[in-house]
C-alpha cells in the first residue's frame, strides 16, 4: 500500500481525520442501539410516490437527480447515469433479519433503474456500502464501482469486477467530458468489531469539463473539509447533503451535521442549490422522524436562505438543473 502510507490521513494501521474526531465506547453504542433510538417510528412500511421515467434528453451540461431515500440517489447526465450508496435492502446491518428496518420504500423500485454506469460508495457502514444491492446492481449492469481507499478488497470479494479505490483529491476519468473526485468527509468506518477505520471515508465531486460539479457529502461531521473543497473545485452546482441521524448530540456530533449545520455546508460550497437526503428512511438515532426538514426550514429561514435553495423533495421526485 504505498500510495496509502504517504497518505496525510493514514498512521500506518488505520485512517483519520486531520480534525480529530472521537469514536463513542461500545457500550455506549450497544445502549444506544438497545435503547437509544426513536420510538415514534412508523409501524409498517411507508409507499413513497410512483416514479416515472422522463422520457426527456438532458443537454450537454444538464443533470436529473432523483432522490430514491437516504443517502441514495440518481444522477443523471448525458455522460452517464449515476447511483450514490445504493441501498434497496429492508434492513442495514450484519443480518439481513436484524439492523435498522426501512421505514419508506425506495423511490425508484429497482426493476425501473435506467442503466447504471458509474455507483460511488462512499464509505462501508452497512446503511452506505449495501452488498445485496451493490451485488444485484454488478448482475445486471456491470457499472464501474468507485470508493475511497482499501474498501475494494471487500466488492471484489462478492463477485463485484470493476472497482477503483481513490484517496482523497484523486480522480477517476470516466470519459472527456466527466469525471469523479473522491473528496473528504469528517467520519469513521467499519462493519464489525476489529476492523474501526481500516478503510477511508470520503465524499465525492462529479466534475463536469465546462467547470460545474454535483458534490454527494456521504456520511460527515461539520468540519474546514467543505470550505477546503469550494476553495479547490469552486462554486458547487449541486451539494446533496445529509441532514439526519444527529441526536443524541454527544454521540453523533463527530459522525453526521445536524440541519444547522447542513445550512452552513450549504453556504461553504457556495452551492447553487442542495439538496437534503439521510433521513426518514432507517431508525438510526434519536430525534423524530421527520425533525430534520422541520430544523432545516427553521435554520433556513435564520439565516434568510430561501427555500428553493435547500430543497426537500420526496422519493421518487427529481430536479433537474445546469452545471
Amino acid at each position: 500500500m504505498p500510495d496509502v502510507q504517504k497518505s496525510d490521513h493514514f498512521n500506518g494501521e488505520v485512517f483519520f481525520n486531520p480534525e480529530p474526531t472521537s469514536h463513542p465506547s461500545f457500550f455506549r453504542i450497544f445502549r444506544h442501539v438497545v435503547s437509544g433510538r426513536n420510538s415514534n417510528w412508523p409501524d409498517s412500511v411507508l409507499n413513497p410516490e410512483i416514479y416515472t421515467k422522463s422520457s426527456l434528453s438532458l443537454g450537454d451540461t444538464e443533470y436529473r437527480v432523483t432522490f430514491i431515500n437516504h443517502a441514495s440517489f440518481l444522477i443523471e447526465t448525458k455522460s452517464a447515469n449515476i447511483l450514490t450508496d445504493p441501498v434497496w435492502s429492508n434492513r442495514v446491518g450484519p443480518f439481513s433479519w436484524a439492523g435498522p428496518e426501512r421505514g419508506i420504500e425506495p423511490g425508484i423500485p429497482f426493476e425501473l433503474l435506467p442503466k447504471i454506469d458509474i455507483v460511488l460508495i462512499s464509505h462501508n457502514h452497512y446503511d452506505h456500502m449495501d452488498l445485496p444491492s451493490l451485488q444485484r446492481l454488478n448482475e445486471r449492469f456491470h457499472p464501474i464501482f468507485i470508493v475511497p481507499k482499501l474498501n475494494k478488497d471487500l466488492l471484489k470479494s462478492v463477485g463485484i469486477e470493476t472497482v477503483y479505490d481513490l484517496d482523497w483529491w484523486q480522480t477517476y476519468a470516466f470519459n472527456d467530458t466527466l469525471k469523479v473526485m473522491v473528496t473528504p468527509s469528517r467520519h469513521n468506518s467499519g462493519r464489525g468489531l476489529t476492523d474501526r477505520d481500516k478503510t477511508l471515508w470520503g465524499s465525492f465531486a462529479i466534475l463536469h469539463s465546462n467547470g460545474g460539479y454535483i458534490y454527494f457529502a456521504g456520511d460527515t461531521s461539520y468540519g474546514s473539509h467543505f470550505k477546503q473543497i469550494a476553495s479547490r473545485l469552486g462554486k458547487a452546482s449541486l451539494a446533496l447533503l445529509p441532514i439526519g441521524a444527529y441526536e443524541p448530540r454527544d454521540m453523533m456530533k463527530d459522525a453526521h451535521i445536524n440541519p444547522q449545520e447542513a445550512v452552513l455546508a450549504h453556504l461553504d460550497l457556495e452551492a447553487k442549490l442542495s439538496i437534503a437526503m439521510h433521513f426518514g428512511t432507517f431508525n438510526l438515532s434519536s430525534e423524530d422522524r421527520l425533525q430534520p426538514v422541520q430544523e432545516l426550514m427553521e435554520s433556513l429561514g435564520q439565516k434568510n436562505i430561501d427555500r428553493n435553495r435547500f430543497l426537500v423533495i420526496k422519493e421518487g421526485s427529481s430536479v433537474v438543473g445546469k452545471l
